[in-house]
């Protein structure tokens, strides 16, 4: 019997959260951030190994076509059981705001944490408080990204 909600309805979930944080609006971090946090507390039936269930913040500047960005990106990752109990596959479901770089986002740097279910709900507040605060304070949280992309990409 299931333990949770289907891995397959994750996407929507997001999205529904999303829709809830800015019906109508355009995102900013401060509202995705809000989704997400809600997302990551959601159940979803994934097997029971340590990385099974994972969430990540990354953030940085990157050169593109039109010059440097710094973007964010918030993921949560469930692993698919295969057939014969083969965990090779995963789910990832994201959004990613990209913003014109500006000299108050080189002092972010670039940085990539993860976070997996399994240890304890304290450790999520904490691990999501020190990853996202500085984000925040840096004058992202209601900033308008140039664009943001929402998905799930399977891998």
């Amino acid at each position: 019997m299931p333990e949770g909600l289907p891995i397959s309805s994750a996407a929507d979930e997001f999205e529904r959260l999303l829709g809830k944080e800015s019906p109508g609006a355009a995102l900013t971090l401060a509202s995705v951030l809000d989704a997400f946090e809600r997302f990551a507390r959601l159940d979803f039936d994934v097997p029971h190994v340590p990385d099974a269930d994972g969430c990540l913040v990354t953030h940085g500047v990157s050169e593109g076509l039109e010059g440097p960005t710094f973007s964010v990106r918030v993921a949560r990752r469930f692993e698919v059981p295969q057939a014969g109990g083969q965990h090779d596959s995963h789910v990832r479901v994201f959004c990613e705001l990209v913003y014109e770089a500006a000299e108050e986002f080189d002092e972010l740097g670039g940085r990539t944490e993860w976070w997996f279910r399994g240890a304890s709900p304290d450790s999520f507040a904490a691990w999501w408080a020190a990853t996202t605060a500085p984000l925040l304070t840096a004058g992202l949280g209601d900033a308008s990204p140039s664009s943001v992309e929402i998905g799930a990409e399977e891998g």
